[in-house]
């Protein structure tokens, strides 16, 4: 997916470093088909919080979580903002902490989708 942001920091926090990616880290079967629904984009004009990056120790959605408030309009994706969850498992991003100070990215919508697929099929590839 590309960035219309380059190559700046979006996130100025040491703590993202150590973190896991939803997608591929969770070991929960529900909260990685709640991780895939956050992902998946919902109709225009909406807003989801996502859960992006995981702790790669517990890879699950009651530790550290990293979420972005995802927001599609006029065939973008933004992630207009990052924060720490509060609430975990299958509430995660319920309640949450936002980032002072990050920077939003933006994706093409076609992109984002096709990213995504691409994605899945890797992982289908490789169990």
């Amino acid at each position: 997916m590309g960035s219309s942001n380059g190559s700046r920091n979006i996130i100025a926090d040491e703590q993202v470093s150590l973190l896991g990616l939803s997608l591929i880290w969770l070991i929960n079967e529900a909260e990685e088909a709640l991780a895939k629904r956050r992902f998946t984009p919902g109709e225009d004009g909406s807003s989801t919080i996502v859960p992006l990056l995981v702790c790669s120790d517990d890879m699950d959605l009651d530790c550290t979580v990293l979420v972005a408030e995802q927001v599609v309009a006029g065939g973008t994706i933004s992630w207009i903002r990052f924060g720490w969850s509060i609430s975990g498992g299958l509430e995660v991003g319920a309640q949450t902490r936002w980032i002072s100070g990050s920077q939003p990215v933006e994706f093409a919508l076609e992109d984002f989708h096709r990213a995504l697929e691409d994605f899945a099929a890797i992982l289908a590839d490789h169990p």
